[in-house]
């Protein structure tokens, strides 16, 4: 991994964004909760807003707070996370990845939208006690999500196709961009 360089935001600005490291790597993109992103050398601008906006998601707790209450209120009551690997077969999902699918894909987007992040989400053992969680207290497991997807592949829609993305699914349109109105330096 090479450090590319980190990304300040220019000091006669108050920041809407919290200092990004760039990383280029030679595998998929992630970014870590230190504020950097990986990257390869060739990756699409949507990827690379994809994982700007987990940095923000992170370092804000209004931005991860409608993150999650989106997703709640998207959230069919009684149903249950899926496994990635049941929803896209051979697609190299971790046995530990799970998502709510809500109605995403249905309108135009993905069900990797509703991936939930919980602390101890790759442990089953804690998984079963977050399942248990949403059965009985919703809005506890709720909150203890400590990361989304919901304005990361919103994002990617809105970077690709706003029109269309506004048609398909205008409340997670409308929620992307009202949640990114709110950033304030």
């Amino acid at each position: 991994m090479e450090f590319v360089k980190k990304l300040h935001p220019d000091p006669s600005y108050p920041g809407l964004l919290p200092d990004i490291k760039l990383a280029t790597i030679t595998g998929r993109a992630e970014a870590l909760f230190d504020g950097t992103i990986k990257v390869t050398a060739k990756e699409a601008a949507e990827s690379i807003a994809h994982e700007i906006t987990h940095v923000v998601e992170y370092s804000d707790p209004a931005t991860l707070g409608a993150a999650r209450d989106f997703l709640r209120r998207r959230w069919h009551a009684g149903e249950l996370p899926e496994f990635l690997q049941t929803i896209y077969p051979g697609h190299g999902y971790l046995d530990w990845e799970i998502a709510i699918q809500d109605d995403f894909a249905k309108l135009g987007g993905e069900a990797y939208a509703g991936k939930l992040y919980f602390p101890g989400v790759d442990v089953e053992a804690h998984r079963l006690q977050w399942l248990a969680l949403l059965k009985t207290n919703p809005a506890q497991a709720f909150s203890q999500i400590n990361a989304t997807e919901i304005l990361t592949m919103g994002m990617e829609r809105l970077i690709k196709d706003p029109v269309a993305f506004h048609a398909e699914d205008a409340d997670y349109f409308t929620t992307v961009v009202s949640t990114l109105q709110k950033l304030t330096p």
